[in-house]
């Protein structure tokens, strides 16, 4: 009967026409040109595209409903869009082809709503999430082109006598101007909730508010939400998402509250509000953007904790420094247990006027080489260095041996002489230390001065070949040795540090965690310097470089600060390069989260690209014999010959 009744009602060529051919093909090819342009002209985002795009839509369903309630009027034709191709279109655009449009964004009422994408929720562009006492809508309206929009227009409910106590309602979101427009009302009791914009506000508390509104609040209690985001009075709550509540009476914060207690909020709002509707005196009346009681106790504990938690962090680091120093000093005293080393002073390569001569012809060189220690030790390694204040204190940790005045001056005095000794295949059950000291004093220690140094030993017998006044009765030091097997090694690793570092490498064990490599450009500057802030405990490496092609770009600053400090021009192609451990989940999200440019596919990769921009970088050693003179030497002795003359 009933599709009878429709085949009659179709058959109407007056006013139904039927179609030979299914448009569904063209409808979507149509659909796919209109889309791709809409997207290559920045109308639309790749989002809202791949939403759009339909590859297999339906052809339209029609159904009828009966009309009884109306004469000669039986069927009421129903068409069905679902699963067309121009349904999610239609949907689209359908709420910004309304003049006028009612919104509502809690409860069902039957009303268009505006569905927001994940993300965009409280964008500066989209309706606060507001509802009236009853729920129902509000009437909203603003202006919307595909290049610029207004702003939107939210009327806020009034309180008018005599009708039911509906909640006052106010959003302070927008900017200052809307928050100076509230803040300016006349409310005698005005509660806040006051939100960041990615966190929102906290609804749960409002069926309270109106509850409390109606039983005993009446005209005298308001409610209005604020974003710390825009209220620069709010600026201090930015970033939390816990729930804040702020109590005004008369334009004056009476009272603050966090999180979302129930007795709690309870028992603040109807305290305050009977202080209000009684006229007793509040614990405290303060401008809004002042600190509350609260917040100040709030604020000790924080920066009690941070405290706390700076100096753990510190005594930490300072930890793992000293066992990795430890483990790399256990490492290299084992390793160079057949080594060691000794250090000429210069006097003894000069000759009679004071120039520098062959080593060949230098007595206390010739017999060390010849006479001593050919039988135990093998001469691996001479290098010439010139030695300073910073380099000798270096050298000497580790250690308590200390030069006299006399000494360094004499060590000071041109190049000194370093050379890597190891003892020979068939004499390694001897102490190696020992040995040498017996050899060069006489005795199985170094002497603690020179002073105590014996004239019947090799070290103590030279003399300079140059006129020195009172030469006959003084000691001249020539030769040092390390004392102990950790200062030999402190001395190898600041000597002869590419031998160590080829030979001897040290495997920090400690500090081989998996990393990852983060790139960033310029305009990620400052949020970039708040996270090196924040997870500073876990960046291996930080530098600023020109442009991004290691090895080529050169590194610009190795701190945020030094690269804001310089005067050099900034040119906004610079790149900021992280290596962050990857331990934790908090460092690496905390980097990830700012949006860098880069971010290494795998540990493989992080480790290759960190060579690229952190190469282990090594000073390159003085391995120049003393035969070959420099150009800077000749130099050197020119003008002492022209001084002397």
């Amino acid at each position: 009967m009933y599709i009878e009744k429709v085949k009659t009602m179709l058959d109407d060529k007056d006013t139904y026409m039927k179609i030979l051919k299914d448009p569904t093909s063209k409808i979507n090819n149509n659909l796919r040109q209109l889309l791709a342009g809409w997207k290559k002209q920045n109308y639309i985002s790749e989002l809202t595209y791949k939403q759009l795009y339909c590859s297999d839509g339906n052809i339209p369903r029609a159904y009828a409903l009966l009309k009884v309630h109306k004469l000669n009027c039986s069927f009421r034709i129903i068409i069905s869009s679902l699963d067309s191709a121009l349904y999610n279109l239609a949907m689209e655009k359908r709420p910004h082809n309304t003049d006028e449009s009612p919104f509502c964004l809690f409860g069902n009422d039957a009303r268009i709503r505006i569905w927001r994408r994940r993300r965009e929720r409280f964008e500066a562009n989209h309706v606060d999430p507001t509802r009236a006492f009853d729920g129902g809508s509000v009437i909203v309206w603003g202006g919307i082109s595909m290049n610029r929009r207004t702003d939107l227009v939210i009327p806020i409910p009034r309180v008018y006598s005599g009708t039911l106590h509906k909640l006052s309602f106010a959003s302070l979101r927008d900017s200052n101007a809307h928050y100076e427009k509230i803040y300016l009302m006349q409310c005698l009791y005005l509660v806040v909730d006051v939100y960041s914009n990615w966190s929102g506000p906290c609804t749960g508390m409002v069926s309270i508010l109106k509850k409390i509104k109606m039983e005993i609040g009446g005209d005298a209690l308001s409610y209005a939400t604020a974003s710390c985001d825009r209220v620069t009075d709010l600026k201090r709550f930015q970033g939390k998402s816990e729930p804040t509540w702020m109590f005004i009476h008369e334009g004056r914060m009476i009272n603050l509250m966090f999180g979302a207690h129930y007795p709690q909020f309870v028992k603040i709002l109807i305290t305050e509000l009977e202080r209000v509707q009684k006229g007793d005196e509040h614990e405290f009346s303060i401008d809004v953007f002042e600190k509350s009681p609260e917040e100040i106790v709030r604020l000790k504990i924080q920066e009690k904790a941070k405290m706390a938690k700076e100096t753990a962090r510190k005594s930490r680091k300072v930890a793992e420094a000293k066992a990795r120093y430890e483990a790399e000093m256990l490492h290299l005293t084992t390793s160079l247990c057949n080594e060691t080393c000794l250090l000429l002073f210069p006097w003894i390569f000069k000759d009679e006027e004071g120039r520098r001569r062959d080593k060949r012809t230098s007595p206390p060189y010739v017999e060390l080489i010849e006479e001593l220690l050919p039988e135990n030790y093998m001469v691996e390694q001479e290098l010439r260095k010139r030695m300073n204040a910073d380099l000798l204190q270096q050298m000497l940790h580790e250690s308590t041996y200390s030069f006299t005045d006399c000494s360094k001056q004499l060590l000071f005095d041109g190049k000194c002489m370093f050379m890597r000794l190891k003892i020979v295949e068939g004499r390694k059950q001897l102490d190696v230390h020992n040995y040498l000291c017996n050899i060069l004093f006489n005795e199985s220690a170094v002497p603690e001065s020179e002073d105590n140094l014996n004239e019947d030993c090799y070290a103590g017998k030279h003399r300079p070949a140059f006129e020195v006044p009172d030469k006959e009765n003084k000691k001249f030091p020539f030769i040092w040795t390390p004392p102990n097997p950790r200062n030999k090694a402190t001395v190898f690793r600041t000597i002869f540090t590419v031998y160590t570092n080829t030979m001897y490498p040290y495997e920090d064990k400690i500090a081989k965690v998996p990393i990852t490599v983060f790139k960033y450009d310029y305009t990620r500057k400052n949020d970039l310097k708040m996270v090196l802030e924040m997870f500073d405990d876990d960046v291996i490496n930080f530098g600023i470089f020109e442009y991004d092609k290691p090895p080529e770009a050169k590194m610009i600053a190795k701190t945020i600060e030094v690269f804001e400090m310089s005067t050099e021009e900034k040119t906004g192609y610079e790149i900021f390069v992280c290596t962050v451990k990857k331990v934790g989940c908090e460092a690496f999200l905390g980097f990830a989260g700012i949006g860098p440019f880069h971010v290494s596919e795998n540990l493989e990769k992080a480790v290759e690209e960190s060579k690229l921009y952190f190469p282990d970088i090594v000073a390159v050693e003085e391995s120049q014999s003393d035969d070959e003179e420099k150009p800077e030497e000749l130099i050197e002795e020119y003008q002492d010959d022209t001084t002397t003359t």
